[in-house]
């Protein structure tokens, strides 16, 4: 008889540690399957966030030296007319070349996010007004033209602060 109770502690005990062993493995399925979803959401969300970031700084680097060669038309720190007008030129060239590519376009419709679109409009509306004033400053009044030329300021600014935002979206993830 006692034979018999031990074969049954034993078919007992294979039992609960095969119980056992089914919940930890189910608990580590479910684990995995949460990784898999935050890795797969950290791909798919923060690629596009990834690429914004360079993208923006390409652009606000393009962007920069387009209208300080705009504003050297007519401030002209130690170079020439000519210079100053091969300079705008190369920089529009590059620009252009830049905007052909279609990368910085595709990246924002990329996006999903309204309020960091917002503020990257902000920036390239900013600069293309800056572009704009210092291109026509003969129309303009000596204040205006000084307000344009802080557009660098300006965007440093809001430049770091969407990168901000891009990083705080990236940490979340």
């Amino acid at each position: 008889m006692e034979g018999w109770l031990y074969g049954l502690f034993t078919l007992v005990g294979v039992l609960a540690g095969g119980l056992f062993t089914y919940l930890g493995m189910r608990k580590q399925l479910e684990q995995q399957s949460k990784l898999d979803s935050r890795h797969w959401k950290r791909e798919v969300r923060g690629e596009p966030l990834l690429k914004l970031r360079a993208e923006l700084a390409r652009m606000a680097t393009k962007q920069e030296a387009l209208v300080g060669a705009a504003h050297k038309l007519h401030t002209r720190f130690g170079i020439t007319e000519e210079q100053a007008k091969e300079q705008l030129k190369e920089a529009v060239d590059g620009f252009n070349t830049y905007l052909a590519s279609g990368s910085f376009q595709q990246t924002l419709f990329m996006q999903d996010d309204k309020g960091l679109l917002d503020k990257v409009d902000e920036i390239i509306s900013d600069y293309r007004g800056s572009y704009i004033d210092a291109i026509y400053y003969k129309d303009m009044k000596a204040t205006e033209l000084g307000e344009a030329m802080r557009v660098f300021e300006r965007n440093k600014t809001r430049i770091m602060e969407t990168q901000s935002m891009i990083n705080k979206q990236l940490e979340k993830l």
